[in-house]
């Protein structure tokens, strides 16, 4: 049985993460002697769209992030600032906690594997942060959210250049933020360096101030009914796979952030390092809003507290 499966992706092709998947499909293929065919294609989306587009059959194969998520509250435990441990036993952990916890979330689909976007730092064109008080006052670029929240508790003021009501493509946001920090209408963003690198936002920003925060959950799913129709031949060799990709997609995400990181410092940015005494600052701030998610999350029937649990006995 020969079967062709469509994986829609936001990212650009050349990217860490496409060559990463790339090398997914080609393995599945030969492992499958040529019955698994993986056609690769650009969505250009992001948000809810990936997920409607997996379940309403667009496409077989996806990859969906969870943060601000409706489908995904119990993900947003793992995303809250400073309480997934920074070191290199994350996937470790994911797994465990989708074992025990997330998996409840993702029952509409089949999931391959998790994985966890780069920390968040943050951007500025005109302002150098070094201190909390430096970041109060700053109007900064995020969808309304966990960041948004974030940043407000920093004493900064967000600012949401989505469009309401229309779908969110990656393009249209790059634009919009390029623009935003290129006229002075925000002083920067709160982000991954991979948008820096990805969006041009290295032509308009200047500073760079490692903060290390909120790690927003990622799952590459495929189409429960898609997953049903393979023999379970197939499946067992999309099984196998898993871990190992997981660890070669984690390995492209780290990739693309030095490469962005690198980028900004050949470019002659600041890159800025926070005291260990500002940093603790910014980490005890960032505290009262965890409780704050966490006792919501519970009063919804979640079980936060517990999974937060998990992460903080690491």
């Amino acid at each position: 049985m020969s079967v062709e499966l469509k994986l829609a992706i936001h990212m650009e092709p050349g990217k860490p993460s496409w060559s990463a998947y790339e090398r997914w499909a080609q393995k599945l293929g030969e492992l499958s002697g040529g019955e698994i065919k993986i056609k690769m294609s650009y969505s250009g989306i992001i948000g809810i769209e990936e997920w409607n587009n997996l379940l309403s059959h667009h496409c077989d194969i996806a990859r969906v992030f969870t943060m601000n998520m409706e489908p995904f509250p119990m993900h947003s435990v793992p995303a809250l600032p400073y309480l997934m441990p920074p070191g290199e036993e994350n996937l470790a952990i994911l797994n465990r906690i989708y074992d025990k916890y997330l998996y409840r979330e993702w029952t509409p689909v089949k999931v391959l594997w998790l994985g966890l976007m780069s920390p968040y730092h943050l951007h500025t064109v005109k302002k150098p942060v070094h201190r909390l008080e430096d970041f109060r006052g700053l109007r900064l670029q995020t969808p309304p959210g966990l960041v948004a929240q974030l940043v407000t508790v920093w004493g900064g003021i967000p600012v949401d250049l989505t469009p309401t009501g229309e779908k969110i493509s990656r393009q249209g946001l790059a634009e919009a933020e390029y623009s935003a920090l290129k006229t002075g209408a925000i002083d920067g963003l709160v982000s991954t360096f991979e948008v820096t690198k990805d969006f041009k936002l290295y032509e308009v920003t200047r500073y760079h101030t490692y903060l290390h925060t909120v790690r927003d959950v990622n799952a590459t799913i495929m189409n429960l009914e898609t997953w049903n129709s393979l023999p379970p031949s197939l499946q067992k060799i999309f099984d196998s796979l898993n871990s190992w990709t997981q660890k070669e997609m984690d390995a492209a995400q780290k990739t693309e952030s030095h490469e962005a990181e690198d980028l900004l410092k050949e470019k002659g940015h600041t890159m800025i390092d926070l005291s260990e005494v500002e940093f603790r600052r910014f980490v005890e701030s960032s505290r009262k809003l965890t409780g704050t998610i966490i006792r919501s999350l519970k009063v919804q029937g979640i079980p936060a507290k517990e999974l937060a649990a998990e992460l903080e006995k690491v």
